[in-house]
């Protein structure tokens, strides 16, 4: 969807939707690699911070890490902080 300056929304044209479902070597060649692991970003929150000397230190953090990942899977959960 693209909107112009005045406000108005206007369908892309169904050029691009087109080539966008056209197999392409790379797409063929990620669906055959298969990881061997799952990567995971992990998020912990704090209401502060101190940085000193390269050293990044949390302040009065969250007592939960959030994880997730999107692939191969998508995963999405929590685990408390004296479990990580």
């Amino acid at each position: 969807m693209v909107v112009d300056l005045q406000g108005n929304s206007r369908l892309s044209s169904s050029l691009h939707a087109s080539c966008a479902l056209l197999p392409s070597p790379a797409r063929r060649l990620r669906a055959t690699r298969r990881p061997r692991h799952q990567s995971f970003l992990f998020v912990q929150t704090a209401k502060d911070i101190a940085f000193r000397d390269g050293v990044l230190t949390l302040q009065h953090v969250s007592p939960v890490t959030v994880f997730f990942a999107d692939r191969p899977q998508r995963i999405v959960g929590h685990v408390r902080n004296d479990f990580f």
